[in-house]
């Protein structure tokens, strides 16, 4: 019986020791999980960060390059209009010489008439 009783107790401590194996097992096993959470987390933030920084960026230049081409149209809507000015001058001009000419001919006319 003592034997029994000797084994018995040598069982339960060999239970004891496989328990505290096992909790450290699983302490392991939490913190590996904790760890692989953070580190996870922390890429997650990390690429979040990075893509905000890239839209961002892009989201800039894409407004420049509106702007600029906006600019551009600009310009070019006020060289054509520049362009328009010019030829309603030049047809204004001519309209004028006609009208010169036509007067100096009217009065050469005259004076010839007036001569004969």
């Amino acid at each position: 019986k003592e034997k029994e009783k000797e084994k018995e107790k040598e069982k339960e401590k060999e239970k004891e020791k496989d328990k505290k194996k096992e909790k450290k097992h699983d302490k392991s096993e939490e913190s590996v999980i904790i760890t692989t959470s953070s580190v996870v987390s922390n890429v997650v933030d990390t690429v979040v960060s990075n893509v905000e920084t890239v839209v961002e960026t892009v989201t800039t230049q894409v407004q420049q390059q509106l702007e600029h081409e906006h600019d551009k149209h600009k310009e070019k809507e006020k060289e054509k209009n520049k362009q328009k000015e010019k030829e309603k001058d030049k047809k204004k001009e001519k309209k004028h010489d006609k009208s010169e000419e036509s007067v100096v001919e009217t009065i050469t006319t005259q004076v010839q008439q007036q001569l004969e």
